[in-house]
């Protein structure tokens, strides 16, 4: 209105007056009425003057009582959060992240139907009731190119990495503001406001620094593009001029023409390889969780705090070791292998007794911020009690055998067997000894020879068992059985464990023109040695899935793994493994696979399968090695035919 300041001012203030002497609250009655008529003697129309005091009202009474509810709200909700050790938040948080992730999928799924097969999207009612709840494109172009990217960061905030955040927030914005020029609706504004204001709150919950991707992740992703290129395929197919079709074309698959298929194809490749730039974005940069062999360290924890049935499997080089410290000295050391998006972890933390808890914690975080999950591989129903703690579900895996060499004694009818192979051995001149580190060339080129024979071909494995390795073998005594004429024919190598508790050993083989009974007599040679070095048990290794499942309130996937153990023997001797070494066995030990919960169980399975399957390959040095001389080799051939061309 075309009105001085400063002759409303004056209205204004002495309205004010006139309300406090009024008495009422606020003034309101006697300064409404006073301001009506002073800016009526101004010129200003009544109506005007009217809207006039509701805007002033708005502004003294409403606003101030909004912002006053919503400030006491925050007061309150964060002394409630303190009270409740930040459990609210996290709940406000998980519940945004959810609604978001929920929204990211959703609206993906929908412009991707929108693009591909627009007739059938629209024919159906369910679409039509959703369609206004996200985004309106015209083109199909950019409803597929829009549906893989929002599918891209939609799994980086579903896997909660950070950096996906900011793209995610920008798409949202792009993509809300295209819809809004094309329909503008008071409804899908409101509903643009929730979703930001979910991606805000869900903003807590983004914590890690990059993206893996599972198994399930993969076969989704797969399904969906092997969905889309197979619709292509029949598309095409259906779409060419040059074939004619004996039944009608179904709807779904006509294109308007051969252009518009061709273009709406580049966009779909457009659009996965940027789908595919997305996921190299949220999936880099990879920080290391452990580090190579350094067995100083290794040997360092292990003397000062002992070791366990797979500490010695540390030498072999084959796994990587992540330490934990503190106040800067080595306390606790894990080996592990990753496998896709597990971080497979061999046995049990091997150090410190009382960091072992700590240790597990931040393994667990530094894993989670890679995207990444810790599966503890054989491990103890002590240890499986306190991952349950951490958030572990676990399933058992097996038994692991001991024999009190203290009590052992072939004496008696219980050893009568054994005692008449010895004798046997004894009488044909076999003889027992127990070889110390280093060990000379002709030595190991004997175990060379018997490890080759043992294997007949078959590849070696390694992770949870040791492997024929000349840097490997010499760190541990071997027990070996000569025939009469001084030859090796059998071997076992030691698998000490840095206390005097109990012995193991690791690679056990026989050449193949060993007598029948070897392997006996190579045991109980190993437990009289163990007893004369002052060991009181003797672990005999694992026996899977032995009684796994047996129980009727089992859990399924232990009656599965107990059909397995009952029907595999094609595939392994789970029951004839068993039965052997419970000639000598004097107690089983449960031991358990502790996984995270809301894992798959099949796939951590799986996953442990391959691993521990997995064949070894050579080291690097070796194969360095191999090449420079193949080189060396060729440049000597070079030189040659160059001298003989001269």
């Amino acid at each position: 209105m075309p009105i001085a300041l400063s002759h409303v001012l004056p209205l204004f203030m002495v309205a004010n007056v006139l309300g406090v002497i009024s008495m009422v609250p606020g003034g309101l009655g006697s300064f409404d009425v006073f301001m009506l008529l002073g800016l009526s003697q101004l010129g200003v129309n009544n109506n005007v003057a009217a809207v006039w005091l509701l805007f002033y009202r708005l502004f003294y009474y409403v606003i101030p009582f909004v912002l006053g509810i919503a400030l006491f709200l925050h007061d309150a909700g964060e002394r409630l959060n303190r009270q409740l050790d930040g459990l609210p938040l996290q709940l406000v948080q998980k519940v945004a992240h959810k609604v978001l992730v929920a929204f990211l999928y959703f609206s993906a799924i929908m412009l991707l139907l929108r693009g591909v097969v627009p007739v059938s999207a629209m024919a159906n009612h369910v679409f039509v009731r959703l369609y206004p709840f996200t985004f309106l494109f015209l083109s199909r172009v950019t409803n597929i190119l829009m549906a893989f990217i929002i599918f891209g960061f939609a799994r980086g905030i579903a896997g909660k990495v950070k950096k996906a955040f900011w793209p995610t927030l920008m798409v949202l914005v792009v993509a809300f503001v295209g819809s809004l020029t094309r329909d503008f609706s008071l409804r899908f504004v409101v509903f643009l406001l929730v979703i930001l204001l979910t991606a805000v709150l869900a903003r807590g919950e983004l914590t890690r620094d990059r993206l893996d991707f599972p198994w399930g992740s993969r076969l989704i992703d797969g399904g969906i593009f092997g969905l889309t290129a197979l619709f292509y395929a029949l598309a095409l197919f259906y779409n060419l001029p040059t074939i004619h079709h004996r039944h009608p074309v179904p709807v779904a698959f006509l294109f308007p023409s051969e252009r518009m298929w061709f273009t709406t194809f580049v966009g779909v490749l457009v659009a996965a390889l940027t789908l595919s730039i997305i996921y190299r974005y949220l999936s880099t940069p990879r920080a290391p969780l452990g580090e190579a062999l350094n067995a100083s360290r290794v040997k360092a924890v292990l003397a000062k705090w002992g070791g366990n049935e797979i500490s010695h499997l540390a030498f072999l080089g084959d796994k990587r070791v992540r330490f934990f410290q503190v106040d800067g000295e080595d306390r606790v050391f894990f080996l592990f292998r990753k496998k896709t998006d597990k971080i497979v972890i061999l046995g049990e933390p091997i150090g410190d007794p009382e960091q072992i808890g700590p240790a597990i914690a931040d393994f667990m975080a530094a894993a989670d911020k890679e995207d990444l999950s810790l599966v503890f591989y054989e491990v103890s129903e002590a240890l499986t009690m306190l991952l349950h703690e951490y958030g572990f579900d676990f399933m058992k895996f097996g038994e692991e055998g001991y024999v009190d060499v203290t009590q052992f004694t072939l004496a008696g009818t219980k050893r009568k067997g054994e005692r008449a192979l010895m004798h046997k051995f004894e009488r044909e001149g076999y003889t027992y000894d127990w070889l110390k580190p280093p060990f000379a060339d002709a030595t190991f080129d004997a175990l060379k020879q018997i490890s080759d024979s043992w294997l007949a071909g078959r590849p070696e494995k390694g992770f949870s068992l040791g492997y024929f390795d000349r840097d490997y073998l010499n760190t541990a005594p071997i027990a070996v059985i000569k025939d009469p004429e001084g030859k090796i024919v059998a071997f076992a190598s030691a698998m000490p464990m840095a206390t005097q508790e109990a012995t193991s050993i690791d690679l056990m083989r026989h050449s193949e023109d060993a007598p029948s009974g070897i392997m006996d007599a190579v045991f109980v040679n190993l437990f009289q040695q163990a007893s004369a070095d002052g060991y009181h048990y003797f672990n005999m290794g694992m026996a899977p899935l032995a009684n796994v499942g047996t129980s009727s309130y089992s859990f399924f996937e232990e009656k599965i793994a107990h059909l397995v153990y009952e029907y595999g023997y094609r595939f392994y001797g789970f029951q004839g493994l068993r039965s052997y070494k419970n000639k000598y066995v004097t107690k089983w030990v449960p031991k358990y696979v502790a996984y995270r919960k809301r894992n798959s169980l099949l796939f951590t399975l799986l996953q442990i399968l391959l691993l521990v399957n997995q064949r070894v390959e050579k080291r690097e040095p070796f194969v360095l090695h191999g090449r420079l001389a193949r080189l060396g080799r060729a440049v000597v051939f070079l030189s040659r035919n160059e001298r003989n061309t001269q």
